[in-house]
């Protein structure tokens, strides 16, 4: 098995997690400071053609005056990581908004683990892009944010001014768990199969196998949960069946489709770290479907031997 394809779907987990933390953070930062600030706001590209959500942005009236996009992760290698802040510069440089085309001011957040790279490349990069680290790895209830070059937004000096910002990890844990974009599957499957646990009652705490609703499932995963970014749900429907398909390809539990999930309560109960085994099955799983789609060679054709010509094939 690719161990290095495993840890690598471990680390976007990980990623995902501590994404959706900075993001929950910053929702509640806004709302107690009575900063109107989006997360993952669709605007448009100045053709119109694409939609273009950037992390955060404040709008005033029809323009967008603030973009921020926070990188979870930057590459240690100094041209990927100028690639990436490229991109950045070049994607939100203009917007359009209720067909309005604004120029906003751009910063980018990236992890302070990163700044030894982008101290190296800062000096290349354009200067409508301002750079600012993070740091969410020193204390478990505060996130520290530091300019490395001075931004011309308001919104984010406003913001550094107020660092580090402190937040309940606990409360901040249990009410967010997902953002819009698009969680890593077994992450999902993660976070469903812990969720089982709850229906669990005392008749069934013995036995090999319980039921679940599927419908219960999805409803109570809204009180857990609330819907937040722009009133989307965490945990949708397309999401959970995702989730339900995975667990039970894999045995932890039956689905078929239908309301009904035959949860099996021991299954994986030995097999010590649940994200890594989900991992394992989950990497095993693509490593055997590309064996399948090897084309089979097609054996040789056994050449008979040649017929020698001599005159008597011709008396």
């Amino acid at each position: 098995m690719d161990q290095e394809a495993v840890e690598k779907l471990k680390a976007e987990c990980t990623l995902y997690h501590d994404t959706v933390t900075f993001f929950s953070v910053v929702n509640e930062f806004s709302k107690k400071n009575g900063i109107p600030i989006d997360i993952e706001r669709d605007f448009l590209s100045p053709d119109g053609s694409k939609k273009l959500p950037p992390d955060f942005s404040l709008v005033q009236g029809d323009s967008v005056v603030d973009v921020i996009e926070h990188k979870g992760a930057l590459s240690a290698n100094p041209q990927a990581a100028y690639d990436e802040l490229m991109e950045v510069a070049t994607k939100y440089a203009q917007l359009q908004h209720n067909g309005i085309l604004s120029t906003p001011e751009i910063t980018v957040l990236y992890p302070v683990c990163s700044e030894t790279t982008v101290r190296q490349i800062q000096p290349t990069l354009p200067a409508n892009i301002a750079l600012c680290s993070f740091d969410q790895c020193s204390s478990d209830d505060e996130i520290g944010i530091a300019a490395l070059t001075q931004p011309r937004s308001k919104l984010v000096n406003d913001i550094i001014a107020k660092a580090p910002i402190k937040y309940d990890p606990a409360t901040t844990r249990s009410k967010y768990r997902y953002i819009k974009a698009s969680p890593p599957l077994i992450y999902t499957a993660y976070q469903v199969r812990s969720q089982f646990y709850i229906y669990r009652d005392v008749k069934s705490a013995r036995r090999d196998e319980y039921s679940v609703s599927r419908q219960k499932l999805l409803d109570d995963a809204q009180t857990f949960y609330p819907p937040w970014i722009r009133n989307n749900l965490q945990l949708n429907s397309s999401r959970t069946d995702s989730a339900l398909t995975f667990l039970d390809s894999i045995g932890f539990i039956s689905w078929s489709g239908e309301d009904e999930i035959i949860v099996y309560p021991k299954k994986g109960s030995r097999s010590g770290d649940q994200l890594d085994y989900f991992a394992r099955k989950f990497v095993g799983a693509a490593e055997e479907r590309e064996k399948k789609k090897l084309p089979r060679r097609k054996p040789e054709p056994i050449s008979k031997p040649q017929e020698q010509l001599t005159l008597r094939r011709f008396e």
